[in-house]
């Protein structure tokens, strides 16, 4: 009976020709060509059938966690024949079926197989399958260096037919792999294919369809390759049993010794921001999707990069950056150590924080990224975070491959843990997403998960993923080194008067649509109308009026100093008034809290545009593509910050009347056709129930005098308030005045 004898035997014949290259090939593989011979195929596939057994891993949820959604089949796949297909861990486990991967039998009762890489917390157990036999195991050994398990039985395989390993083995060389394909499992053995890969740094490769047992023709086994490329070099040859082991009492050491020294290096932080401010019942931070909102705590995981330096991997944009009020650091101890902003990196969402105490256990980087560590064992740290919360499990991964990133940069994809995070890890790290985190085994962080961040103008829209995942820590390390070069001065905290800065180029924009772009014959140049903006108005003596635009251009496009992409005119549709001309009429029958939640009249001065061309950073240049006649014209440009507008106007509020009023900006001057020189101030919030809202005044009406004393500042009101009173205000809603008293107690009373 067949080893596999509860399906029927296949056994695949791959005739495959060599392609000599003979100056590359190690003297194992530097034979003369060799044949493949149906019968010779045959005759080791049944010679090396005892010597292969099943390994069945029966999964299981823990905790209501799935043990996760994507594995490597390798080298045992179903997936229509592909044996290195992708499948799930959490399908088997609905399917009520085990993971199932070939396994070679080194002794009776100990068994070679391929690493799952998954956490003992989702294996319900483990059993081999010899024939009719189904014989527990458990776990012996990891190889330091290859992809693979040591498994212990708990009784020997009493028919099958240990390995025997002969490092001199002689050529011509084939493999030898089970397979499970069409529902069937088999043997497909094949010669050896003397097709090289040279990768500089790394090493010459033979390439091989998948983890296999190398035998010569004669059937003695020369080694195990545990994946798709055997080295040249001849490591792969002799016993496994003979390759650097860690035994499963040892791991288990070294795990318990490491959930510590993690626990030090990746310590619990948490964010505190204000509150953000508000314009028009509406939150200032209107643009830039999840990047914005209300957010006022963040909290995750830090990597303690020195004893007073810790890196944050928090995704913040300079909005939200802007309100951080705080930074606690966390040890294992449960101890809180403040800790002050020390910079925003720019090519990474990371930010650093200096402790006030030096902190012991601090990470050590590793110095270089090493392409030849694929498959080498090391050390992973799940962390997940729900709101202050922290959990984390140890395990082991290993490198797969490595794909170029960013600039070229070689980026770890390891066999188990996440190869792409969403960016709500990095935005929103309470929101219970889990990071992986890997040292060596000697304790050197190796990779850590982070969001590059991308050059604003090239960045995606809201609600997609960005360029996030693991990043080899020699990269971390490389930008922490070239400090303050790698910092980004424009993405800091601010106090509280300065967070509603906005870039100006003291325009009035209506967006482009597909209609105006055909009447304007700019289809091409602004996407069939779904870019680009309509100049409307021109404010003296702003940037825009000194580079010569005028009324009726369009701002196509802009190409800004350090982007690698255009950045498209987008203004959205945020910038418009919440106000109706029947609504002014209409006024003394809304109610103060409704006002309070509507939009100025006069609509916001920020839009995307100038939203991104804050975050880009004042004072870099930038070169505006206008559309006028028939042309398109470059205009140089530097991103200016505006002057003072409503939302960041000088204010004072008036306990005691329960109203607050703000500098006539010039926005808000040209929506009530106010001069400059003339005075006045604007109510921007009347507190309900309060003297000044029984009194009848209302947001957005212009106070012009007090008493008859023409008021030209918020702090004009304040002082002639502070002595306390009967007033007589001058008020003007639109273009009617009135008169309106109001009585006041003096301050402090």
């Amino acid at each position: 009976m067949s080893r596999f004898a509860i399906i029927p035997l296949r056994v695949l014949l791959a005739l495959w020709p060599f392609v000599a290259i003979a100056s590359l090939a190690a003297p194992a593989l530097a034979q003369d060509a060799f044949e493949a011979r149906p019968g010779v195929m045959a005759r080791l596939a049944g010679e090396l059938l005892p010597s292969f057994v099943r390994v069945e891993f029966a999964l299981q949820y823990d905790k209501g966690a799935s043990p996760g959604t994507t594995f490597r089949q390798s080298p045992v796949g179903d997936h229509g024949g592909d044996p290195a297909g992708w499948g799930s861990w959490e399908d088997l486990v609905r399917e009520e079926r085990p993971a199932v991967r070939a396994g070679y039998l080194l002794a009776p009762d100990l068994v070679l197989t391929v690493d799952p890489m998954l956490h003992a917390r989702f294996i319900k157990g483990i059993t081999v399958r010899a024939g009719e036999r189904v014989i527990e195991a458990a776990p012996a050994g990891l190889a330091r260096d290859w992809s693979a398990l040591f498994l212990r039985l708990k009784e020997p395989v009493s028919d099958g037919k240990p390995l025997v390993f002969d490092r001199a083995a002689g050529a011509p060389l084939c493999f030898a792999r089970c397979v499970l394909r069409d529902g069937e499992w088999g043997l497909d053995v094949g010669a050896v294919r003397e097709l090289v890969s040279v990768r500089p740094g790394v090493g010459h490769f033979a390439l091989l369809p998948g983890d296999a047992l190398i035998v010569a023709e004669s059937g003695a086994a020369a080694g195990v390759a545990m994946h798709s490329e055997l080295p040249l070099d001849g490591s792969w040859q002799g016993s496994p049993r003979d390759w650097r082991i860690v035994s499963a009492d040892d791991m288990a050491r070294r795990l318990k010794e490491f959930e510590g020294a993690a626990g030090a290096a990746l310590p619990r932080v948490s964010l505190r921001f204000r509150s953000p401010s508000t314009k028009g019942g509406s939150s200032r931070f209107s643009f830039g999707g999840r990047d914005s909102g209300e957010m006022t705590e963040w909290h995750g995981s830090g990597i303690l990069v020195s004893d007073s330096i810790v890196v944050v991997p928090a995704y913040l944009n300079p909005a939200i950056t802007a309100r951080l009020e705080s930074v606690q650091v966390f040890p294992p101890d449960g101890s809180a150590v403040a800790a002050e902003f020390a910079g925003s990196l720019k090519d990474f969402g990371c930010l650093l924080a200096r402790l006030e105490r030096p902190l012991p256990g601090a990470a050590r980087l590793v110095a270089t990224h090493d392409a030849a560590a694929r498959g080498e064992l090391l050390l992973r740290a799940e962390v997940s975070m729900l709101g202050e919360n922290r959990t984390a499990y140890h395990s082991h991964d290993r490198v797969m491959s490595y794909a170029l990133g960013w600039q070229g940069r070689a980026q770890p994809t390891t066999y188990a843990s996440r190869g792409r995070i969403e960016a709500e890890a990095f935005e929103r790290s309470s929101s219970g997403a889990t990071l992986d985190f890997l040292f060596t085994l000697d304790g050197e962080l190796f990779a850590a998960p982070l969001a590059r961040r991308e050059k604003i103008a090239a960045g995606r829209s809201s609600g997609q993923w960005r360029a996030a995942g693991l990043w080899s820590a020699a990269e971390l390390k490389r930008v922490l080194d070239d400090l303050p070069q790698s910092l980004d001065p424009e993405n800091r905290p601010l106090p509280e008067t300065d967070e509603n800065r906005i870039a100006w180029l003291g325009v009035e924009l209506q967006p482009m649509n597909e209609d105006l772009a055909r009447m304007n014959q700019v289809g091409d140049l602004t996407n069939n109308g779904r870019s680009g903006a309509l100049v409307c108005y021109v404010y003296a003596d702003s940037p825009a009026a000194r580079a010569g635009i005028a009324m009726g251009d369009i701002l196509v496009r802009m190409h800004v100093q350090g982007q690698p992409k255009p950045l498209e005119v987008n203004v959205g549709s945020g910038d418009f008034g919440g106000l109706s001309g029947e609504i002014w009429s209409m006024m003394d029958q809304i109610s103060d809290e409704y006002l309070d939640r509507m939009a100025a009249p006069w609509g916001s001065l920020e839009n995307q545009l100038l939203r991104t061309l804050t975050d880009i950073g004042f004072g870099t240049p930038f070169t505006a593509d206008v559309y006028r006649d028939g042309q398109v014209l470059p205009m140089a440009f530097v991103v200016e910050e505006s002057p003072p507008h409503f939302e960041s106007a000088s204010r004072c509020k008036s306990e005691a009347a329960g109203l607050t009023v703000r500098d006539l900006t010039f926005e808000v001057r040209r929506y009530f056709q106010v001069a400059p020189a003339d005075p006045g101030v604007i109510i921007s919030k009347v507190e309900r129930g309060s003297r000044a809202a029984v009194a009848g005044l209302k947001r957005f009406e212009i106070i012009r005098s007090v008493d008859g004393v023409p008021v030209h500042g918020a702090g004009d009101v304040e002082t002639r308030f502070a002595a306390g009173g009967e007033f007589r205000l001058e008020v003007k809603r639109m273009r009617e005045g009135r008169i309106v008293r109001i009585k006041i107690d003096a301050a402090g009373k």
